[in-house]
C-alpha cells in the first residue's frame, strides 16, 4: 500500500484506499446521471436525482478537499483566503439549483459539456463569515461566466485574496479552469494522480 507524503506532511490514509473512493463517487455520479436522463419521469423525479448526486459531491469534497492533510495543515481547501474564523465548504463553481436549469456544474454535466472528472474536481474554497455572507441571494448558485469562475466573488462584492493551498495569490477577474487543473490539481500528490489517471486526456 502506497503511503502518501509532501514535504513534511503525511497521510494516514494510502492512496489506494483513496482511489476506491474516487472509484465509487465516479460509478455513483454515472449511474445517477443514466437515471436522471430517464425520459419517463418529471421535474419531481430529476429534482430527488439532482439533489442526490449533490449530496455525494459534498461528501466526496468533506473525503478529499476538507479532510485532506495538507489542506489542513495549511487551513484551506483547494483554494482559501488565510481567514479561517469558519470551516465554510463553497463549490466556487456553484452545483446548480432547481431554480437555474441553465447554470451549475451538474447541469453541464447532465449536458455533456464536462466530464464526471471535471464535475469532482470543480474548485472548491474554504470561506470566512464575511465571504459566506456576501455569496447570498442569486450568487448562491448563479455564475454567469462558467470559464472565469471567481468572478462572481467579485460580482458579489468581495475583495480580498484568494490563494491557492500552494499559497498562489490568484487573479479573480482572469483565473480559468484550465490554471485550476494546471497549478491546483495536477500539483496535488492525491488530485493529481486520480486526475491524471482518469480524467480524458
Amino acid at each position: 500500500m502506497t503511503q502518501i507524503v509532501y514535504e513534511d506532511i503525511s497521510y494516514n490514509r494510502t492512496i489506494d484506499a483513496m482511489e476506491q473512493k474516487y472509484i465509487a463517487v465516479r460509478m455513483m455520479l454515472e449511474q445517477n446521471k443514466l437515471l436522471y436522463s430517464n425520459p419517463y419521469f418529471g421535474d419531481a423525479y430529476k429534482q430527488e436525482i439532482k439533489w442526490n448526486m449533490s449530496t455525494q459531491i459534498r461528501r466526496f469534497g468533506q473525503y478529499f478537499f476538507e479532510e485532506d492533510a495538507i489542506a489542513k495543515s495549511k487551513e484551506t481547501y483547494m483554494y482559501g483566503t488565510d481567514v479561517v474564523d469558519q470551516k465554510g465548504f463553497e463549490h466556487t463553481t456553484p452545483l446548480g439549483s432547481s431554480k437555474s436549469e441553465e447554470t451549475g456544474r451538474l447541469n453541464e454535466y447532465f449536458n455533456n459539456v464536462i466530464s464526471v472528472d471535471e464535475l469532482l474536481f470543480s474548485p472548491v474554497t474554504r470561506v470566512h463569515k464575511e465571504l459566506d455572507k456576501i455569496l447570498k441571494g442569486e450568487f448562491v448558485y448563479l455564475n454567469e461566466d462558467p470559464n472565469h469562475f471567481f468572478k462572481r466573488y467579485v460580482q458579489a462584492g468581495y475583495s480580498g485574496q484568494i490563494k491557492t493551498w500552494k499559497g498562489t495569490i490568484i487573479d479573480l477577474e482572469t483565473w480559468d479552469f484550465n490554471d485550476h487543473i494546471s497549478q491546483v490539481i495536477k500539483p496535488h500528490p492525491v488530485w493529481g494522480v486520480l486526475w491524471n489517471k482518469y480524467a480524458p486526456k
